[in-house]
């Protein structure tokens, strides 16, 4: 606030100045502005509002008013000086990468369709430096060979199969690429935030593999026995997700006490999928204590694939 102690009054608008200065980069940034010119006894409250960016560490803050508006005897009590008042502080947080692909986080050796979507996001939290392009971000990709170890291939964000935007706080980077030969692949992935922030001590880095052959890979239920259910995973090969599947509980006297279709899962894909039965048959109860059967069936455009066998459910 500027207090007019004087007995003259001040014309309607004062030129005013603010200005911050960076100790560590000796830096000063100066805006004028006018404020209302206080009558005799009259105090003019007025407020200014300071960006942080490129102001790292301490700074100096200064207001001045009647910069030159009007002649005072004395202009040493109209400027506030406030050393060290305006601490930056460094956003020290990494940013989070989200990497799927066809809807699903893989694990190392995982099967993925010929035609994948690889979906890549960079999460930050900071909604005064937030993420606006590509730059802190970086996609490479090594193609099968006849090499131990394949040459990495930079993934331009030019290239027709590749968008991006931003969404709220994430970059989302959206990489469709096309009928791509079977082999092992590796993604590599890097990124940092506006203020260098990475995503981790290293980069990210997932193989995954491309096989065109139709095929199913069925694991064995587990936890066999179980006290609460059962989950019944399978891979799958090719260029496609599979058309349907089924699978079914089945008892001693050879009764369908549980089944599950497609229409159970919420998406069938090529690579791992996983299934959880509860334990409880199809009218929502749970099972007696005892051994069952069960057989698995995964329908693909040309062929079927079955597989059965015995679990226990315990008490």
């Amino acid at each position: 606030m500027f207090v007019n102690i004087s007995n003259v009054d001040f014309p309607d608008s004062v030129a005013s100045s603010f200005t911050v200065f960076n100790k560590g980069m000796r830096k000063k940034e100066t805006r004028l502005f006018n404020i209302k010119g206080p009558g005799v006894g009259d105090t003019t409250k007025f407020s200014r509002t300071a960006g942080t960016i490129g102001k790292l560490g301490f700074n100096d803050v200064t207001t001045a008013v009647n910069v030159g508006s009007m002649a005072e005897q004395y202009l040493q009590n109209n400027s506030l000086e406030l050393p060290s008042y305006l601490e930056v502080l460094k956003d020290r947080i990494n940013p989070v990468l989200e990497v799927t692909i066809d809807g699903r986080y893989i694990f190392d050796g995982d099967f993925v369709a010929a035609n994948p979507l690889i979906k890549i996001m960079l999460h930050d939290n900071n909604q005064l430096l937030q993420l606006k392009d590509t730059t802190g971000l970086s996609v490479l990709m090594s193609y099968p060979c006849e090499k131990n170890t394949c040459p990495k291939t930079r993934i331009n964000f030019s290239r027709s199969d590749v968008k991006w935007r931003v969404i709220g706080d994430a970059l989302v980077i959206e990489f469709t690429p096309k009928d791509l030969k079977e082999g092992t692949y590796v993604l590599y992935v890097d990124g940092k935030d506006v203020s260098g922030n990475p995503i981790g001590p290293v980069p990210y880095q997932v193989s995954f593999v491309v096989d065109r052959d139709p095929g199913v890979i069925f694991y064995a239920p587990y936890p066999n026995p179980s006290v609460s259910g059962f989950n019944f995973d399978f891979d799958v090969t090719g260029e496609g997700a599979p058309d349907d599947f089924m699978l079914s509980i089945i008892d001693r006297n050879g009764r369908d006490v549980a089944h599950f279709t497609g229409d159970d899962v919420s998406n069938l894909r090529v690579g791992l999928n996983q299934l959880h039965w509860s334990g409880l048959d199809s009218h929502g109860s749970r099972l007696a204590e005892g051994l069952y059967l069960y057989l698995l069936v995964v329908k693909t455009p040309d062929r079927e694939f079955k597989n059965s066998g015995r679990i226990m459910i315990v008490r």
